[in-house]
């Protein structure tokens, strides 16, 4: 009987580890789809705005929707060699979040 215990307890762990990877994968697509409720916040809407410029509509949503899960950043850069045509010396970055 102490082999057949083994067995079990050995297989009892293997489905634990199992059913603990499954629930955080699933957590954190949960997680993932509340965050694409939220609105932008004024400061991602400009930088978004900004970003417009640079890239297709279909690369916007997809841009959007990672800052909405909070995925990317955008960082705008001043370049300061435009002074006659405001706004022009502002470059957007994206920068992605690694995954925890």
């Amino acid at each position: 009987m102490d082999r057949f215990s083994e067995k079990i307890s050995q297989t009892g762990k293997i489905l634990f580890e199992e059913t603990k990877k499954a629930s955080k994968k699933l957590a954190k697509s949960i997680r993932d789809f509340s965050f694409l409720a939220r609105t932008l916040k004024k400061k991602e809407q400009f930088a978004l705005s900004l970003a417009e410029q640079y890239i297709n509509e279909k690369d916007k949503q997809k841009l959007k929707a990672l800052l909405k899960q909070q995925k990317a950043t955008i960082k705008i850069k001043r370049k300061g060699w435009s002074f006659l045509i405001s706004g022009r010396d502002l470059l957007p970055r994206v920068y992605f979040v690694s995954p925890e």
